[in-house]
């Protein structure tokens, strides 16, 4: 048995060792030796370094070490270009260092720069050869990562009494400030040991570059420290009555102590003090310089005309595949009639400030002009620009059922976003509701187009599946300039299809509510007939007709060459098609199916997406289409098929559900009831104190 386990791990390692020396195209390459505390520091002193700290006898290890080999090899060139390596340090022979760097656990997957420890490689990240690489890629490319040792902080260390003059005075100038789990964090470029806090460091050196991007914007940086040093110290009650008690001395948990942020704003008497929504997780210096701005600005509530509104959703993206600041900006815009407005109006836009910072991208504005004329003029271009094929005639009563308002009101602009999102304000009541507001913006703050990953897959899919409940997915391929120019011309594609679909679900839903409108005066119509009391004819016709909001899709585009088996992993493979660029699947959230081909049997495009996408969603406007659907596949895919065969083929399907859950129900009992039989039986059939069995003579003796 040991000699097969030998002969087996000795195969093992000279496939590793062959396939290593394969993938590298330079046969001189070798493989680093394990850094040491001798060359660690001189190692790490230029450019960025992705290091393994690792134990030799620890399995993961082992497993990782194949992995880790091959992922040198193949991107060893492109590294060189990015100015990123990766590294190893065994912590058996170099257990000195490993202690100086903290390390816990094994294996541990860090960044490196010139200033020192930056990050950790992400947890719950598998450790696959593509996730390394494009870990690495990533991270080159983000300016958090740069040299910051010639960089000097610009926040200041504020005592109790600055803080609480901050606080309790209204401001000329707005503070972004940081509290830390210390007491005598001062300054931010000395290296200080904080306690229990595993993501203090790698925070000292984010706040470091943020206090510069913020004082170029005119925002002062400030830091404080949440435990007390004095007893006299009213750090920790401060921090308390903000709700940053895991700060304080008298911690709750260890996962809760990190360091926490706001932004105190200037010219306000009350709600001037605004937290930072995210946690730990998204506590880099864009996330935060992105809510300093954006609150700052949207506190301001800045005047924007209706010719800046209409440049910007008409101006392009510059790359749709890669969208700037700029790019996924969203204008929200209050718009009024100066004649009308009252102060109540204007006052009520402060309680937007705070809510929308858990809105990424959301800028605020105001706005006096006519928006119903220009979004007049957007919706007439959705149906000139992307209308389908046969056509959908443009309705002067479509539009005007899509936008019925008051002002004062509320609009959404998006670029390259011909859509019209007006909220469906019918009184001042319902313009100054804060979480009617909020829900009509969540719902519609979805951008046009999004890329699915599997870090952004959770989030998309959960994205408010009530309203959309299907997922057009397209597949592209980004593993070369050739092969990115034409995925960008798809995705170009899949919004123009994502625009054409909304012209045929506007004509559904407004057909659906004219037949609605229909029924409803049928109905008054038949009372007045049969001369019932006048109080039945007023409560029909007061009778609400509800507005079709759901039914809408994400569009989603997936690179296949980052992971090729991300769609059999997700079950959307269940007859093991090879994908290829330009490929469309509708997935079904709800009901756990999806589809590929239209209604023709052939398999989906760009040109058949809207008609198909709407048949799906809108059965009883295309009776006499049958789209071919499959289950996504799980481990109960196979009952779940056996179920709908049953449905299908016989109106049986509905006694086998309910005799499928009795079953269920009382099979515990049943499987109870006989494991006590046999352990009675088993009692009865022994005797004496040995428990010898009954021959067969004994029993018929007895």
């Amino acid at each position: 048995m040991r000699f097969l386990l030998f002969f087996i791990q000795s195969w093992w390692w000279l496939l590793v060792f062959v396939t290593a020396t394969e993938t590298s195209s330079n046969p001189s390459l070798k493989f680093p030796e394990p850094l040491t505390e001798e060359n660690f520091k001189s190692t790490i002193s230029e450019n960025l370094h992705i290091v393994e700290f690792f134990s030799p006898y620890c399995p993961h290890c082992k497993s990782l070490a194949p992995i880790w080999e091959a992922t040198y090899f193949d991107f060893y060139e492109e590294s060189q270009k990015l100015n990123i390596s990766f590294h190893q340090v065994n912590c058996i022979e170099s257990g000195d260092l490993c202690e100086q760097e903290k390390i816990m656990f094994y294996p541990n997957i860090r960044l490196y720069g010139p200033d020192g420890y930056i990050k950790d490689y992400p947890g719950g990240s598998v450790h696959a050869k593509e996730d390394l690489i494009n870990f690495a890629r990533q991270e080159a490319l983000d300016a958090d990562n740069l040299d910051l040792t010639k960089l000097r902080s610009k926040s200041k260390f504020a005592t109790d009494a600055d803080l609480l003059k901050l606080l309790s005075e209204p401001q000329t100038e707005p503070y972004l400030v940081s509290f830390w789990p210390s007491t005598d964090f001062e300054d931010v470029d000395s290296s200080y040991s904080f306690k229990d806090c595993e993501k203090c460091s790698q925070f000292q050196r984010i706040w470091k570059l943020v206090s510069n991007k913020a004082d170029s914007e005119g925002i002062t940086t400030i830091h404080f420290n949440c435990a007390n040093n004095t007893k006299n110290s009213k750090n920790d009650l401060i921090c308390r009555e903000l709700s940053y008690d895991s700060l304080t001395n008298e911690r709750s948990s260890r996962e809760d102590r990190y360091p926490r942020v706001a932004l105190i704003l200037p010219h306000f008497k009350s709600g001037s003090f605004v937290k930072f929504p995210y946690g730990k997780l998204q506590s880099d210096s864009y996330s935060i310089m992105d809510f300093a701005v954006r609150t700052l600005h949207n506190s301001k509530v800045p005047e924007i005309d209706r010719f800046e509104i209409q440049n910007f959703v008409e101006q392009p993206m510059k790359d749709i595949l890669s969208p700037d600041i700029e790019d996924d900006k969203m204008i929200l815009v209050f718009n009024y009639d100066p004649k009308t407005v009252v102060p109540e109006d204007t006052e009520f836009l402060e309680q937007l400030i705070e809510p929308l910072t858990y809105l990424p991208n959301v800028y605020l504005y105001k706005c006096p002009s006519d928006l119903m004329a220009l979004s007049h003029n957007f919706y007439k271009k959705l149906y000139e620009k992307f209308n389908v094929d046969p056509a959908v005639e443009f309705s002067e009563n479509r539009f005007i059922a899509s936008s019925i308002t008051q002002l004062p009101t509320f609009y959404l602009f998006k670029k390259s976003t011909f859509t019209p999102i007006i909220f469906p304000g019918f009184s001042t009541t319902e313009t100054r509701d804060i979480k009617t507001i909020l829900d009509w913006l969540t719902i519609n703050s979805m951008p046009l187009v999004n890329e699915l990953t599997p870090r952004s897959y959770r989030p998309l899919i959960g994205f408010e599946p009530e309203i959309y409940d299907k997922a057009v997915i397209q597949v592209i391929n980004r593993s070369s300039n050739k092969f990115e120019k034409g995925s960008r011309k798809l995705v170009e594609g899949l919004r123009d299809a994502a625009h054409s679909y909304e012209v045929v679900r506007d004509e559904i839903v407004y057909d659906s509510l004219q037949l609605a409108r229909d029924d409803k005066n049928k109905a008054v119509d038949k009372l007045k007939s049969k001369n019932v009391p006048s109080r039945r004819v007023v409560e029909a016709m007061r009778k609400e007709i509800d507005h079709i909001y759901d039914h809408k899709a994400l569009f989603l585009y997936l690179d296949i060459n980052s992971d090729p088996f991300f769609l059999d992993d997700l079950g959307l493979n269940a007859n093991r098609r090879d994908y290829k660029t330009g490929d469309i699947l509708i997935f079904d959230k709800k009901n756990g199916f999806y589809y590929e081909k239209d209604a023709k049997g052939e398999y989906l495009t760009l040109k058949t997406l809207p008609r198909t996408l709407a048949a799906i969603n809108f059965p009883q406007r295309y009776p006499e289409l049958q789209i071919e659907r499959v289950r996504v596949v799980t481990p109960f895919a196979v009952l779940y098929n056996l179920a709908d065969t049953f449905r299908e083929a016989t109106g049986l399907y509905y006694l086998l559900v309910p005799v499928m859950l009795f079953t269920l129900y009382k099979l515990p009992k049943v499987i109870q009831y006989h494991k006590l039989k046999k352990r009675y039986a088993a009692k009865r059939d022994t005797h004496g104190i040995l428990g010898a069995k009954l021959s067969k003579e004994t029993k018929l003796i007895d």
